[in-house]
C-alpha cells in the first residue's frame, strides 16, 4: 500500500469503484502537456473495499464542472512540494458525479486500501472545492504517517482545552452548518473540527492552505492562541518529515510557524492529556464532505 507514483492519475471513473486498469484518453492530451499529469478514463467497473463507494461517470469532453475542477485542483496540488505528494502515498484522485457512501451523499471520500482520493465535481463554491482538495489530502497524509487516518495524536489532544471531548466523527457531523468557520470553542474553526481529532487536524491543514478559507478564519486565529499553536504544531510535525515545506508554506502563515528548528518544535509539546474517544471504524467516520 505504500508504494507510490508521481505525478498523479486524474481519473475519471465510470461505474462503482479495487484496483483499476486505466486507458490513455486521447482527448486528455493537451490537458496532460499543460499540467504534467497524467489523465484517465477508466473503462471497467471498480469495487472498493470495504467501503461501499458509489459514483457516476463523467462525461469529459463536455463537462464543464469537471474541467472547473480539474483547473481548481491543478491550482492548489502545485502549492505542496512533489515530495510532500510521495510522502502521502497518493497514487489516484478520481472525479466523479452523485459520489456517496453506501446511500449518504460526500463531496469526498478518500480510500486508504487503494490510495484513491475520490471528489464529486457538482460539489458547490469553487472556495469550497479548493477547502476539500486539502481537507481530504490531509486524511491520506495522516494515514501515511501514522498507521491510521484516525490517529488520536496526544501532543495535538493536550492542545485543546482540558474539560473538552471531540465528537463521534465526521460521518455523524451532517448538518451543513457545522461547516461554517464560526469559532463555536476556544481552538476550533468550526463545528466539522469539533467532531473528530482528526477532522480537526485536516481542517487547519485545509486553512493553512485554502486562502479564502484562510482570509475567513484569520481574526479568530489572531484572537485564539490554541489556533495559533495547532498550526504551529502541525506544521512543525509534516515540515520534520518533509523539509521542502520550509520554502512553500503561505506567506500568511509565516507568523504561526515554529520559530526554531521544527524537529524540536514538535518534540517540545508535553503531552498533559492523553486521548480519550473512542477510535471510530474507518468505514463509519470517513469524511463526509460538508
Amino acid at each position: 500500500m505504500f508504494k507510490r507514483m508521481f505525478p498523479l492519475v486524474l481519473l475519471v471513473l465510470a461505474g462503482c469503484a479495487a484496483k483499476p486498469e486505466f486507458q490513455r484518453a486521447s482527448l486528455l492530451d493537451t490537458q496532460h502537456q499543460r499540467t504534467g499529469v497524467f489523465f484517465t478514463i477508466e473503462t471497467q467497473p471498480l469495487i472498493a473495499s470495504p467501503w461501499d463507494i458509489r459514483y457516476q461517470a463523467l462525461q469529459l469532453d463536455s463537462d464543464p464542472n469537471l474541467i472547473n475542477y480539474l483547473g481548481l485542483f491543478e491550482q492548489e496540488v502545485n502549492k505542496l512540494p512533489s515530495a510532500l505528494l510521495h510522502l502521502s502515498g497518493l497514487a489516484t484522485v478520481a472525479f466523479v458525479r452523485k459520489l456517496a457512501v453506501g446511500a449518504q451523499p460526500r463531496a469526498a471520500v478518500p480510500d486508504y486500501i487503494h490510495e484513491v482520493l475520490y471528489y464529486d465535481v457538482d460539489a458547490p463554491g469553487d472556495a469550497y472545492l479548493r477547502h476539500v482538495v486539502h481537507h481530504e489530502f490531509y486524511h491520506m497524509l495522516e494515514q501515511q504517517l501514522y498507521g491510521s487516518a484516525y490517529y488520536k495524536d496526544p501532543k495535538w489532544h493536550s492542545l485543546n482545552p482540558a474539560d473538552f471531548t471531540y465528537g463521534k466523527g465526521g460521518a455523524s457531523a451532517r448538518d451543513s452548518s457545522v461547516s461554517v468557520f464560526s469559532h463555536p470553542h476556544p481552538g476550533f474553526v468550526n463545528g466539522y473540527a469539533m467532531s473528530g481529532l482528526e477532522e480537526d487536524k485536516a481542517e487547519i491543514w485545509a486553512i493553512i492552505w485554502a486562502e479564502k478559507s484562510w482570509l475567513k478564519v484569520a481574526p479568530l486565529v489572531e484572537s485564539d492562541p490554541i489556533l495559533q499553536q495547532k498550526i504551529r504544531l502541525l506544521t512543525a510535525q509534516i515540515e520534520c518529515l518533509a523539509p521542502e515545506l520550509a520554502m512553500a508554506w503561505p506567506a500568511y502563515i509565516q507568523n504561526y510557524l515554529a520559530a526554531g528548528a521544527v524537529c524540536a518544535h514538535v518534540d517540545s509539546i508535553n503531552v498533559s492529556v492523553a486521548p480519550t474517544e473512542t477510535t471510530q471504524s474507518a468505514v463509519g467516520n470517513q469524511r463526509a464532505g460538508e
